[in-house]
């Protein structure tokens, strides 16, 4: 059963994104790490007014972790430690229906306090803030533009266990040449671009422009010009999490 209350203690445009989501079961809460790999936690769509009231716990472990997963001992923010827990708490504004999960589902950013009630230093989002305020500090504003070029490779891996190639939805015969900007291959794989442009137009996420790269089953996605670079750091954070579904949705 679900409701369709919206949660009071909602900052106002997620408790619109939310009105706007009766059906809405579960929220995938999203703590960026150093490598922009999204960690964190899942909940039930009761839980989230507590989130935001009182944020929710995850170790700090999670902002020093490798590409692996595996955490960067040397950052001392690990078993040196105890391995602590941190208050994570929204990042106003965040909160996003994810179109591509089979049920009714959402997403929402995280950014993590620091014990004594301020944001923890080491999160991505206020290392980057605090590269942006150097430069208001002499009165530029840094206009950042976002784009992800990415490889589209089969669900299968060759015999001796490497990646190849996928296979071209249109011809049925795996990609092997090179056509830089090459119109056709997006054809080939519009159902893959529509699907990624439907999402980005669910999220919110400026996405405006694709285009076919110089390696076989490679592609670009480009955001637009934002003049607010940790938006648009979000908006990129969220561009892959979408690239990534739809490639595994359509696999």
């Amino acid at each position: 059963m679900t409701s369709s209350m919206t949660p009071s203690s909602l900052p106002a445009a997620d408790a619109d994104t939310l009105a706007q989501l009766p059906d809405c079961e579960q929220i995938d809460l999203l703590l960026p790490d150093m490598n922009g790999l999204l960690r964190g936690k899942r909940i039930t769509r009761d839980a989230l007014e507590k989130v935001y009231q009182n944020g929710v716990c995850l170790p700090m472990s999670l902002i020093a972790t490798d590409i692996t997963g595996n955490t960067v001992e040397e950052t001392g923010l690990g078993y040196d430690i105890g391995d602590e827990d941190r208050i994570c708490r929204p990042v106003p504004g965040s909160l996003r229906v994810i179109p591509w999960q089979h049920r009714p589902m959402a997403q929402l950013l995280l950014q993590m306090e620091d014990g004594q009630g301020g944001l923890f230093a080491a999160n991505p989002r206020e290392v980057l803030k605090r590269v942006v305020q150097r430069f208001k500090d002499r009165g530029l504003t840094p206009v950042v533009a976002v784009e992800l070029e990415f490889y589209l490779l089969d669900a299968e891996l060759t015999h001796d266990g490497r990646p190849q190639t996928s296979v071209n939805p249109s011809t049925g015969e795996r990609n092997a040449t090179t056509q830089v900007y090459y119109m056709q291959d997006l054809n080939d794989y519009q159902s893959f671009t529509d699907a990624v442009a439907d999402a980005c137009a669910a999220q919110d996420i400026p996405a405006d422009t694709a285009v076919a790269e110089y390696a076989p089953g490679q592609f670009e996605i480009n955001l637009k010009h934002r003049a607010d670079a940790v938006l648009a750091c979000d908006d990129a954070l969220l561009l892959r999490r979408v690239i990534k579904a739809t490639a595994e949705d359509q696999a």
